[in-house]
């Protein structure tokens, strides 16, 4: 999945905000809660744990427990470079998933560039080629609602829209 985003924020303060998965709720539908497993400050080697699932947020809330299908994804962080760059991987029993996020300046404000790379794993492999459709909506749904989080947690300044 690739996606590239203009939010009208510095790219400090978007670094900040995507770079810390804690925050990965505010944006992302299928992802119903997050925690930082390691301790601060975030690095190379930083972990997080998401809980998540096919489900969106508001379907989920709707179903019976027994029916929700949570999973926790750990994430790792294995580059980062702030303000320009943050890349996380990480793996369950099924999947492995790479998430690469670079920031540049662009026109007083942001340009985000999101690559995500899920591969399955074993017998789960033959499907991937049907599971590449899903893949990108989940990635569209994911990624589209990230300037207005960044926007609404990070108050405009002075020679910010």
């Amino acid at each position: 999945f690739h996606t590239s985003l203009w939010i009208p924020r510095s790219p400090g303060d978007v670094f900040s905000f995507v770079s810390d998965f804690r925050n990965a709720p505010r944006w992302d539908p299928r992802t119903y809660s997050a925690a930082m497993v390691t301790d601060e400050p975030i690095g190379i080697g930083t972990r997080f744990e998401l809980q998540g699932g096919l489900l969106t947020k508001s379907v989920h809330a709707e179903l019976p427990a027994i029916l929700r299908g949570n999973e926790t994804l750990p994430y790792e962080v294995v580059e980062f470079d702030p303000p320009r760059l943050v890349a996380l991987r990480g793996e369950t029993k099924t999947t492995r998933y790479h998430d690469r996020i670079q920031i540049s300046e662009e026109r007083g404000g942001t340009r985000l560039i999101y690559d995500a790379e899920l591969a399955l794993k074993g017998l789960l492999e033959i499907g991937e080629p049907a599971f590449q459709l899903l893949f990108e909506r989940i990635g569209r749904d994911a990624t589209e609602p990230i300037p207005a989080a960044v926007i609404q947690a990070v108050p405009s300044g002075p020679n910010l829209p």
